[in-house]
């Protein structure tokens, strides 16, 4: 579990909030929920959940 806390801690450092992208010494990186589960090993069954984040307009 040390190995991820150090990943987690290194790639936090070096997020870019606005463009949301990795910036690493290679170049810049987008990174993706399976990026994400083949890196910790955390398996992702069944349909995702989809919810709009925008209210509906009444007019």
């Amino acid at each position: 579990m040390e190995m991820y806390n150090n990943l987690f801690t290194e790639m936090v450092g070096r997020w870019r909030k606005e463009t949301h992208i990795f910036h690493l010494l290679e170049g810049e990186m987008t990174m993706t929920l399976k990026d994400v589960t083949m890196l910790i090993e955390l398996p992702i069954n069944g349909d995702a959940i989809i919810e709009s984040s925008q209210k509906p307009f009444n007019g």
